[in-house]
């Protein structure tokens, strides 16, 4: 039984060279929850901007869009460091978090990762930030013609204490430090994108962000991060600056002081890039009839590897050591026809998997042969 319960606490889990990465691995091992083990990949992952930026050297592009829309960043390092304390309190007794999930779940009834996610970020907000006032999904109008539209809604305005937000590691003006509180209009986004060739990019929508960025696609293969960005940047950011938006805010006592983009995820580069498993690996995808590559990453003597089929909303946190413990044993052919046979994004589907031995480990996404050729 020791022995088991030894080989249970020493799987590995995907490290990458980012700091707060690494430090949110080493917490992930020491929480047991589904659901405050995805509060964590939340609060403290490293944010797809940051994470693509310094992967293609792309920084300078975001700085007039900075300027314009007051953007503040938080840091993934000091919000670990700043919800640690919460986060292992909150393993002992999950069902607080647990049941205000399901109470946001009764007022937003979507039933998408996307929204799973969004209510993570809001109960971070009010229960570990303790935000003095939060409001969701604020829909905004516009009348044309004596026509009602709709323009859109802003995810969350949140108002902070300014000592917590310098406890995030947000970089306060000298006018922001004599203020009490700021209040931030949050917009939110949890994505996964798969980085193809320049040849299969999707067309870039302008120049105002760099053409590499559309090489990340969906797996639906209908969004691109540069298309994300794009309305991100260019509609839903610039929103909570918009006439109708200032109306609104003035009916409804709402203030808004500065923006925060709020994206988290993953990005899988494709198997053939790699040539052997590290612990600096997050994520690799490959087509269906490459699978075999897989088993030869891992390690060609091996005939199978412990796989994981993560179905959403469990896409977020890697699973659990005991998890991963339970997991069946599989080899080409049977995780080929599980593949095919699980109802995937599009015949996308994700898992998690480690070697027999324990020692390596990674996110995979598996496509269809013909995923990226399909209209």
């Amino acid at each position: 039984m020791k022995k088991d319960l030894q080989q249970v606490t020493s799987i590995p889990t995907p490290i990458s060279t980012n700091q707060s990465d690494c430090l949110l691995n080493e917490l992930l091992t020491q929480i047991v929850s589904i659901t405050v083990r995805d509060l964590a990949w939340v609060i403290a992952s490293c944010d797809l901007m940051s994470r693509v930026e310094r992967a293609l050297d792309t920084q300078d592009w975001t700085q007039s869009f900075k300027h314009e829309l007051n953007l503040v960043t938080l840091c993934p390092k000091k919000a670990l460091e700043q919800a640690r304390p919460h986060l292992l309190e909150l393993d002992q007794t999950p069902d607080r978090l647990d049941q205000a999930l399901s109470f946001y779940a009764k007022q937003h009834k979507r039933v998408r990762l996307g929204v799973y996610y969004e209510h993570l970020v809001y109960y971070w907000l009010e229960h570990i930030l303790k935000a003095v006032t939060l409001h969701r999904e604020i829909q905004l109008y516009r009348q044309v013609n004596g026509i009602k539209q709709t323009l859109g809604a802003l995810d969350i305005v949140a108002t902070l204490d300014v000592k917590m937000l310098a406890a995030l590691g947000v970089n306060q003006s000298t006018q922001v430090q004599k203020m009490q509180s700021l209040s931030i209009h949050f917009e939110l986004a949890s994505k996964f994108y798969l980085q193809v060739p320049k040849t299969e990019a999707h067309q870039a929508l302008d120049d105002s962000l760099p053409d590499t960025y559309y090489q990340y696609i969906g797996p639906n293969e209908r969004d691109s991060f540069g298309g994300k960005l794009h309305r991100l940047f260019h509609h839903q950011l610039p929103l909570s600056q918009s006439k109708e938006a200032l109306e609104r805010f003035q009916l409804n006592d709402i203030k808004v002081d500065a923006r925060c983009l709020f994206i988290k995820g993953r990005m899988f580069q494709h198997i053939s890039e790699y040539s052997s498993l590290n612990y600096n690996l997050t994520a690799l995808w490959l087509r269906h009839h490459e699978i075999p590559l897989l088993f030869t990453l891992f390690n060609e003597k091996e005939i199978s590897i412990k796989a994981f089929l993560c179905n959403k909303p469990s896409w977020l946190a890697p699973p659990s050591c005991e998890v991963m413990c339970q997991a069946n044993a599989i080899n080409d052919e049977e995780l080929l026809k599980q593949a095919q046979m699980a109802k995937g994004e599009r015949g996308s589907t994700l898992w998690f998997m480690h070697s027999a031995q324990q020692d390596r480990c990674a996110w995979f996404m598996l496509v269809a042969d013909d995923w990226g050729q399909r209209g």
